[in-house]
C-alpha cells in the first residue's frame, strides 16, 4: 500500500511540475502516470528507501521552475526543503542523481540572458542556496551515516573475499 501511495504522490508531483511548464491537464496526467509506473520506480518497488525518494524529484523541479519564472529565493528555498527531506526517507544515490539533475537544472534555467560576472552571481547564488538547504536538511542523517560508516566491517579497502563469504 505504501508503494502505491508514494507511486501517486509521485505522479501528482510530476503532473504539478508539467502543468508549470505549460502543458494541458492531459499531457501532465501522461507524464505523472509515466513516472508514477516507470520501469525504475516499479523495478525497485521492492527497496522502500529508493520508492521514498521518488516524489521529491518532481517536486524539486516544480520550485526550480517556479524560482525561473517568479519569486526565486522563496521557490529556491522550497526546492532545497524538497530535496533535503530525499535525502531524508530515501536512498543516497537516488538523492545525488536528484541533486545533479537539480543543479544543472536550475542553472539552466535560471542562467541570465547575457553573460557578466554580475549576472552569474546571482543564479549560482541560488543554486548554491539550493544546494546548501537540502544538504543542511539532510546532515541530520547523513553525519550519524558517515560516522556509521567509518565503523562498518568494511571502512577502508573493501571486504575481503573471506570475510565476505564467512
Amino acid at each position: 500500500a505504501d508503494a502505491n501511495v508514494t507511486a501517486l504522490l509521485g505522479g501528482l508531483a510530476m503532473a504539478a511540475f508539467v502543468r508549470t511548464l505549460g502543458l494541458g491537464p492531459a499531457p501532465a496526467a501522461v507524464a505523472g502516470l509515466v513516472y508514477a509506473w516507470s520501469g525504475f520506480a516499479v523495478g525497485h518497488s521492492v527497496h522502500v528507501n529508493v520508492v521514498a525518494g521518488l516524489p521529491f524529484l518532481p517536486l524539486t523541479l516544480l520550485f526550480l521552475e517556479r524560482a525561473a519564472r517568479a519569486t526565486p529565493l522563496r521557490n529556491v528555498a522550497l526546492a532545497g526543503l524538497s530535496f533535503g527531506l530525499q535525502c531524508l526517507g530515501g536512498h543516497p544515490q537516488v538523492a545525488l542523481m536528484s541533486a545533479a539533475l537539480g543543479v544543472g537544472y536550475a542553472l539552466v534555467r535560471l542562467w541570465p540572458p547575457r553573460m557578466s560576472a554580475r549576472g552569474l552571481a546571482r543564479p549560482v547564488g541560488l543554486v548554491a542556496l539550493f544546494v546548501a538547504i537540502g544538504a543542511g536538511i539532510s546532515a541530520v542523517y547523513t553525519l550519524p551515516l558517515a560516522e556509521l560508516a567509518r565503523q562498518s566491517v568494511r571502512p577502508e579497502g573493501g571486504l575481503s573475499y573471506a570475510r565476505a563469504v564467512a
